[in-house]
């Protein structure tokens, strides 16, 4: 079988958003805008998905500082001040 290359995929791609574009769009609407205003909706849903992954990046590194912060503090406590614990009359 012949393998496509990216671009030909691309190009494919492209043909299919412009049919599904002339479908669902407002009948009465010039085609180019059509086509325009769905870029537009495209790169602004992507705006949107970016900063939603933002946030969870941020979350995520949070917790997993945290967590290197409390491993970090376990070792530090069972190296040097366990034995002062165990010897603790109280």
């Amino acid at each position: 079988m012949k393998e496509r290359s990216k671009k030909d995929k691309r190009k494919n791609r492209q043909e299919t958003e412009i049919n599904i574009i002339s479908i669902t769009a407002e009948p009465g609407q010039p085609e180019r805008k059509r086509v325009m205003s769905e870029k537009r909706r495209v790169r602004q849903e992507e705006k949107e998905k970016k900063l939603e992954n933002r946030e969870f990046a941020r979350v995520t590194y949070f917790f997993v500082a945290l967590f290197l912060t409390m491993m970090g503090y376990l070792v530090y406590f069972n190296v040097a001040k366990s034995k002062d614990l165990i010897n603790s009359p109280y």
